[in-house]
């Protein structure tokens, strides 16, 4: 742990987390996920079906806050070498009468980010990501690709976790870490934090091992 927060063993070049961040990369972040546009979108997938099927998880409305994140998505990929708007594999709609609750939360809020993200495209698109009416248009043609991405995302964390952990228990697991982590005491820096989340039992290991433990 840094004077700030902890950082993953595999991305020392990552800004420190608090708790917060630590259960998003646990929970919400696909193993082994990049750092692309897209990869992004996948763990805002994610975060909807676990975070998001709490009531009133934001002070916003959720499409809201996922519109939003599209600035700094767009600006990774006009401004930055190495950043792509990968295209989307096709997704079907999930099956109402199979997935239930399931498939409204995923409906709803989908359809309702690509309005939010077109409007967001109109009102800052030029002042973020210079005023090229290539990369507008650009980012405009990729909004039904980010809606599947965000699909694929909620996909993958419903398989990752059903039937063991549904959409709440996931969120509660979010705020146990945030708490747990937040919680720990005499953390200096270089020390190692380890984190097991048992599905099948709904529970969390979490080790603090201090620096002078570790064999370096």
């Amino acid at each position: 742990m840094g004077y700030s927060g902890w950082v993953l063993d595999a991305k020392p070049y990552f800004d420190p987390m608090d708790g917060r961040g630590v259960a998003h990369d646990v929970l919400e972040e696909m193993p082994h996920g990049g750092e692309q546009p897209h990869d992004e979108l996948l763990a805002l997938g994610a975060m909807l079906y676990g975070r998001c099927s709490m009531s009133m998880p934001f002070p916003r409305p959720t499409c809201q806050v996922l519109a939003d994140e599209f600035g700094a998505l767009f600006s990774h990929a006009f401004n930055e070498e190495g950043y792509n708007l990968v295209d989307a594999p096709k997704v079907r709609r999930l099956d109402q009468g199979r997935y239930g609750e399931d498939y409204e939360r995923e409906e709803t809020i989908i359809q309702a980010v690509a309005p939010k993200v077109l409007e967001y495209i109109e009102k800052y698109g030029a002042e973020e990501w210079g005023d090229n009416p290539d990369n507008l248009e650009e980012a405009k043609q990729w909004v039904p690709h980010a809606q599947n991405w965000l699909r694929i995302g909620f996909r993958r964390a419903r398989r990752r976790f059903y039937p063991h952990m549904d959409g709440c228990d996931v969120a509660y697991m979010f705020e146990r870490i945030t708490r747990e982590v937040n919680a720990l005491k005499g953390v200096e820096l270089y020390d190692r934090l380890t984190l097991r989340v048992k599905y099948q039992r709904n529970d969390l290991e979490l080790w603090h091992t201090p620096s002078y433990e570790l064999p370096w």
